[in-house]
C-alpha cells in the first residue's frame, strides 16, 4: 500500500533513491492488524495512516496501575484497559514524510514490524509485572 502510493509521486530523479531505500522495509512486512497472545495479554500491532507501526495490549487492568510504564516512546493511547504505543517520535521515520515531502532525505531510524512487536511484549511482560505488585 505505502509502496504503492509512494510510486505515484516518483517524478524527480532524486526521489527513486530514496524510494529503493524505503522498498525494502514495507514489501517484506505486512499491511494489516495481527493479534496475538503473550505472557497471557492480548495484543495487537497495526500501521497507522501515517504508515508507522503502533502497538496495543489488553490489560485486564485498572487505569491507575498502568502509569509510567515505559514502551518505546511512551504510552501514548489508552482507552478503557487497552494501552498502545506509536513509532512515530522524533528519531522515528515516518513514511507519510516521503509523500509530504518527497525531495527531502529520511530522517530517523525506520521502526519495523519485528520492532514493534518485541516492543509490544515488553509492553505485556512490563504491564503483568505491575499486577504482581
Amino acid at each position: 500500500m505505502i509502496i504503492q502510493a509512494l510510486e505515484k509521486r516518483k517524478d524527480s530523479g532524486g526521489f527513486a533513491g530514496i524510494l529503493e531505500d524505503f522498498r525494502k522495509y514495507p514489501n517484506k512486512e505486512p499491511d494489516a492488524k495481527f493479534y496475538f497472545e503473550h505472557d497471557g495479554l492480548i495484543c495487537h500491532v497495526k500501521r497507522n495512516f501515517t504508515g508507522t507501526w503502533c502497538g496495543y495490549v489488553d490489560t485486564r487492568s485498572a487505569p491507575e496501575m498502568l502509569k509510567n510504564l515505559s514502551p518505546h516512546g511512551g504510552v501514548t493511547f489508552t482507552k478503557g484497559d487497552r494501552i498502545g504505543f506509536d513509532c512515530n517520535h522524533f528519531g522515528d521515520f515516518c513514511p507519510l514524510d516521503l509523500l509530504i515531502f518527497p525531495l527531502a532525505s529520511p530522517l530517523g531510524e525506520y521502526r519495523d514490524y519485528n520492532f514493534v512487536v518485541d516492543e509490544t511484549k515488553k509492553l505485556a511482560e512490563e504491564v503483568q509485572a505491575r499486577k504482581k505488585k
